[in-house]
């Protein structure tokens, strides 16, 4: 048998690749996995941009059920600018006192109907914030509601 002798110098170079390769290893396994990324670079690049198009869509919609339902129930009462982006509407009442807007939140409250009351957003007139991002359709328009 042929037996390898190595001298010193040669070993410590041997350790340091050892070292470089432990360090290699420890990036390839601390990184994703090639599937991942191939299915996150997918979506971003090919989905990306039809899926925010159809979120918008879809939420500008539930901002309309929001804004048809405001003015069908409220009417005269309720100041609110159209939405323009989000999952939010916010609707002021300038024409209604404290009570009558508490009144008004309680009787909401009774139909299971939850909104953030104004108060919370810097508000000095009654107001409110209505979230719309899970209204389905028109006929949901308990939205908001809890569902027991």
């Amino acid at each position: 048998m042929n037996f390898l002798t190595l001298h010193y110098s040669q070993l410590d170079c041997f350790l340091s690749i050892q070292t470089q390769l432990a360090h290699i290893r420890h990036q390839i396994d601390s990184g994703l996995s090639v599937l991942p990324q191939i299915l996150a670079d997918t979506f971003l690049v090919k989905d990306f941009v039809s899926q925010q198009a159809r979120l918008k869509k879809e939420l500008s919609k539930r901002a309309e059920y929001a804004e048809d339902w405001l003015m069908e129930r409220f009417s005269d009462m309720v100041q609110f600018d159209e939405v323009k982006g989000g999952y939010h509407l916010y609707a002021r009442f300038p024409e209604l006192d404290v009570k009558a807007f508490n009144k008004l939140l309680d009787d909401l409250l009774d139909e299971n109907i939850i909104v953030g009351e104004g108060q919370f957003f810097g508000d000095t007139v009654p107001g409110m914030r209505i979230s719309f991002g899970h209204a389905a359709n028109k006929e949901s328009m308990a939205y908001f509601s809890l569902k027991s």
